[in-house]
């Protein structure tokens, strides 16, 4: 959808990173009230995203374990950021990683932010917003709205 929206096949200098395992929460992840709701729920979808985003030549899939894989992609700017990772440490851990690299005016949209069966990965990521000197807005969809100035 987002690919689509800011027509991203017009914009040769932009790129869209996905980075997921494509096969579930890693089981150093799965310690966690948020991420053990997901148990068993996970297939293989790596090959499916390729395919949806084969028609965009700056669509970058990388397969990996988040925060590891981030520095593959050698990427120094960011100006838009969704964290779906379904448990706190690796949630945070990307914010970080992303933070010193975010544009002033980025954004930063947290799935399952303020969901009362992810309530470990609000705390975890306020925590992150406070040591940032920003708050993270908790918006009706049950996500958290970051904005860097």
């Amino acid at each position: 959808m987002l690919a689509e929206y800011v027509a991203l096949d017009e914009l040769p200098e932009k790129r869209l990173f996905l980075f997921d395992t494509f096969s579930g929460i890693p089981d150093r992840y799965r310690n966690t009230p948020s991420a053990r709701i997901f148990d068993g729920v996970y297939e293989d979808s790596y090959q499916d995203v390729v395919e949806t985003f084969a028609r965009y030549q700056n669509a970058v899939p990388i397969r990996g374990i988040v925060p590891d894989v981030l520095p593959e992609a050698n990427i120094e700017q960011v100006c838009f950021l969704s964290i779906d990772l379904n448990s706190p440490e690796p949630s945070v851990a990307a914010t970080e990683y992303f933070w010193p690299k975010m544009t002033r005016g980025a954004a930063v949209v947290f799935d399952d932010y303020n969901f009362r069966f992810f309530a470990d990965q609000k705390v975890a990521l306020d925590e992150f917003a406070a040591r940032a000197g920003v708050q993270i807005l908790s918006l009706p969809t049950g996500q958290g709205l970051l904005i860097k100035s």
